[in-house]
């Protein structure tokens, strides 16, 4: 892939590959740019209670094991590509491959010290490597199901972007502009700005490069000072995710079904049916739908407040709580 394009249209172009049909997403305009009582004591008695405690258990473990999921085999493409920079808006739903985590230590008055870990927020701002891999910049690795199926739901051939709506000197919203040389500089960003070739990207903090995600003969790693943190591996019509050096996760795809599987343990199964998607995480009874819209998708989840991410030829919006806008110009 070349650098980043500066075509004014804000959507990515990416090739088609074989597989089902591709679900087209919302497309913004070119010019715009988810007990009984015992009363026996005889032998009988006891075989009775042994088997109604026996049946007992069989149905409480009918009732608490969740139904097996049937592996299957890789035989839908899903290739990675080039990394590009991508702006994500907030509200897609992201599966997390490894999130990274923030530990608070704090101390009481009688010196007694606690910790606590919470996960990193996520960024609007990261680098797509296809088969819907996505890295932020808060370093959250993630599997974007919208972006393995087909719908095109980032942002690449922006000019600028500015996150949020606040236009003040001072307090602004981060701003993101490409230069006339491919690079991309940011205002109240950090990292401070993003170096493009045709087979990476770069993160520089002042004149150092301190991030880098290469396209490599295998796939692409993501290295930190020079050292390979991931690697995601092209095997056969799967992906392979390394961190240092040991596979964490397997990505399969069959026609419509994506596992998503972390070690040996029951996979995240993403299914697509139609324009809705549904996103069925291993630790959840709580499956996600996407459903597409006429300017965007509505995610729906049960327990949770459903909201929409709307496009139009000037923004990005979703009516979640706290989401932060993408103005374009």
């Amino acid at each position: 892939m070349s650098a980043i394009n500066t075509n004014s249209s804000p959507l990515a172009h990416r090739p088609k590959t074989a597989g089902p049909a591709r679900q087209t997403a919302p497309q913004l305009p070119v010019d715009g740019f988810q007990p009984a009582e015992q009363t026996s004591r005889s032998p009988w008695g006891f075989a009775g209670t042994a088997m109604v405690l026996l049946a007992g258990g069989a149905a409480l473990t009918g009732c608490t094991q969740a139904p097996p999921v049937q592996p299957i085999q890789a035989t839908t493409p899903m290739p990675l590509e080039n990394p590009q920079l991508m702006l994500l808006p907030e509200g897609v739903v992201r599966v997390d491959l490894d999130r990274s985590t923030t530990t608070t230590t704090s101390t009481d008055s009688d010196g007694n010290t606690t910790s606590s870990e919470s996960d990193d927020p996520y960024s609007t701002v990261g680098v797509y490597m296809g088969g819907g891999i996505f890295r932020d910049t808060n370093d959250n690795l993630v599997f974007v199901p919208q972006l393995a199926l087909g719908q095109e739901v980032g942002l690449t051939q922006f000019q600028q972007a500015r996150l949020g709506d606040s236009e003040g000197r001072w307090f602004g919203s981060p701003t993101l502009t490409r230069q006339a040389d491919g690079s991309v500089t940011t205002s109240r960003l950090s990292p401070d700005s993003f170096r493009s070739t045709p087979g990476s990207v770069q993160t520089i903090s002042g004149r150092r490069a301190s991030d880098e995600v290469v396209r490599t003969n295998g796939g692409l790693e993501i290295r930190e000072w020079g050292r390979a943190r991931y690697e995601i591996k092209q095997n056969g019509n799967g992906i392979q995710v390394f961190k240092y050096g040991r596979q964490t996760h397997t990505l399969t795809r069959q026609d419509n079904t994506i596992h998503v599987q972390k070690y040996d343990r029951r996979p995240d199964v993403i299914t697509q049916d139609g324009g809705t998607i549904t996103v069925t995480e291993s630790y959840s009874s709580r499956p996600k739908t996407i459903t597409q819209t006429e300017n965007g998708f509505h995610v729906e989840q049960r327990g949770y407040r459903p909201y929409t991410v709307n496009y139009s030829d000037s923004e990005v919006r979703s009516d979640h709580n706290w989401q932060k806008p993408i103005i374009l110009r």
